[in-house]
């Protein structure tokens, strides 16, 4: 399958009122053999934010000037690039019991943004099953492993020093400071359904 995407979002009183997003998707989907399916998807999606302006809420409140730093752009109304990869094979060896194993990566950068976050990936894996032990007794147990990395940039500032970094912002050097950070995240769940009657 192939699939095209275009989204427009409006906001009032927002650093940007427009922003657009195409995405593309291809996905292929077949049967290896009796009872396990494949499938493979990739995505591309390109969001662009129109006329991003730090200032706009403050001009809104009656403010002169904005309190943000310029090249601050805040990540959700921010220019995008994404990637993502997803892929899953799905097994069902007898008619009452099921699984599939799921992976996902996603791939974030936002090429405009000179401060604040820069890019960031997400990968995921995990099972995922369900036992039907009779017609009123039902079993699902899964299990995600999820790993997150950010990367980030910022600035500090001094009157009395400068680095090869620093670029001059209200009247003070300012050096260039960047954070990686990475986080994982396991879940276990199980769930059990039972109609009495």
């Amino acid at each position: 399958t192939l699939n095209y995407a275009y989204e427009a979002t409006h906001r009032s009183y927002a650093d940007t009122a427009d922003v657009s997003e195409n995405k593309v998707q291809a996905k292929i989907r077949t049967s290896l053999f009796e009872g396990l399916f494949g499938s493979m998807s990739y995505l591309h999606a390109d969001r662009q934010a129109h006329n991003y302006n730090g200032a706009n809420v403050w001009l809104a409140l009656g403010s002169a000037q904005s309190n943000d730093f310029s090249g601050l752009v805040k990540f959700y109304e921010a220019s995008r690039l994404r990637d993502e990869v997803k892929g899953s094979v799905d097994y069902s060896p007898l008619p009452n019991l099921s699984g599939m194993l799921s992976a996902t990566f996603r791939n974030d950068s936002y090429p405009k943004s000179i401060l604040g976050l820069r890019s960031n990936y997400n990968f995921s894996i995990g099972p995922d099953l369900n036992w039907e032990v009779n017609k009123s007794l039902n079993v699902h147990a899964y299990y995600f492993y999820e790993r997150y990395f950010f990367n980030q940039n910022d600035i500090y500032w001094t009157s009395s020093t400068c680095n090869s970094n620093g670029v001059t912002q209200n009247g003070f050097c300012n050096g260039l400071w960047n954070g990686k950070t990475t986080d994982d995240s396991q879940t276990v769940g199980v769930n059990l359904e039972w109609q009495a009657i």
